[in-house]
């Protein structure tokens, strides 16, 4: 052999041996982590936070129908929305989280009634972080602004402050995702609450079933209006007699992973409580325009 075939041959086995040596971390880097092959909750979209840093769109649609022993006497919410939330980096992310149109169809008392919603906005944290265990956990803060219209039950007050934690953990096959918050009226005019959501799914294929449980609890009563139900999670009338309520809820449904970058959910949700307030029942649909790049 001469020595031009012994330098090629030398410097095959070094690059072999340079490719051995990556080639595990190559294959994690291309690997998607668990992290990425959860779902978003579908329900309480309002406040049930995703831990995960992802950039989206996500058009909402809620039919929202209310009690018949409500002071409406019945009637329906119908919401149409759209989030946007932008990955700052693969921990840090910006949320807007409330907004849209928002129709109030009431059966007596009062004159049906539509509107803009409150805006809401604001940043979270994965101050822990493991992408091949599938576990996370965030905190995060949010300011929602009276920007709204009062015929709809917006824009009065001087604001909401949420601080909140989510979480989540892949168990073998099964996600499951965790939130909870305290929503706290800048002035006594609105409630005080406390949240809390649970979402559990197991993926077959594509389709992705859950069970979400949400509750709502009325930790200080406002004083804008003398009545004893609250508005659970996209409306808060300030009611004077709802200190202390409790609304907990079950969503069932699920998403269709339609392609990596989009999601389409669907959910049934009802109270599991005797106390509803003014939760009979409420559809929720929507989609989730993803994007995994992160801007910084």
């Amino acid at each position: 052999m001469n020595l031009v075939s012994r330098k090629a041959l030398v410097r095959k086995m070094i690059a072999g041996l340079a490719l051995s040596a990556l080639a595990p971390g190559m294959a994690l880097a291309d690997e998607d982590s668990r992290l990425d092959e959860m779902i978003s909750p579908v329900t309480n979209p309002v406040n049930f936070e995703d831990p995960r840093s992802i950039s989206s769109v996500r058009p909402i649609f809620m039919f929202h129908k209310i009690p018949s022993d409500f002071i409406t006497g019945s009637g329906d919410i119908q919401l149409w929305a759209a989030q946007v939330r932008l990955a700052l980096t693969d921990r840090l992310a910006f949320l807007a989280t409330k907004d849209g149109y928002i129709q109030i169809n009431s059966d007596k008392v009062l004159a049906d009634s539509e509107g803009s919603a409150n805006l809401a906005g604001g940043f979270q944290y994965a101050f822990y972080k493991d992408d091949a265990a599938g576990e996370i956990a965030t905190a995060g803060l949010r300011y929602e602004a009276q920007t709204g219209d009062p015929d709809v039950f917006q824009g009065t007050g001087d604001g909401i402050i949420s601080p909140h934690l989510s979480g989540a953990i892949a168990l073998g096959d099964i996600n499951l995702m965790g939130y909870t918050d305290l929503r706290l009226g800048v002035n006594d005019e609105d409630s005080d609450f406390w949240d809390v959501s649970l979402h559990a799914d197991y993926p077959i294929a594509n389709f992705y079933p859950s069970l979400e449980l949400n509750m709502a609890h009325v930790v200080d009563s406002g004083h804008r209006l003398p009545l004893e139900g609250e508005g659970f999670d996209l409306v808060n009338f300030g009611s004077a007699g709802s200190d202390g309520s409790t609304v907990v809820t079950l969503g069932v449904g699920g998403r269709y992973r339609a392609a990596e970058w989009l999601d389409l959910g669907a959910s049934y949700e009802f109270p599991l409580t005797d106390r509803e307030d003014i939760f009979a029942w409420r559809m929720t649909f929507d989609l989730i325009f993803k994007c995994k790049d992160t801007l910084l």
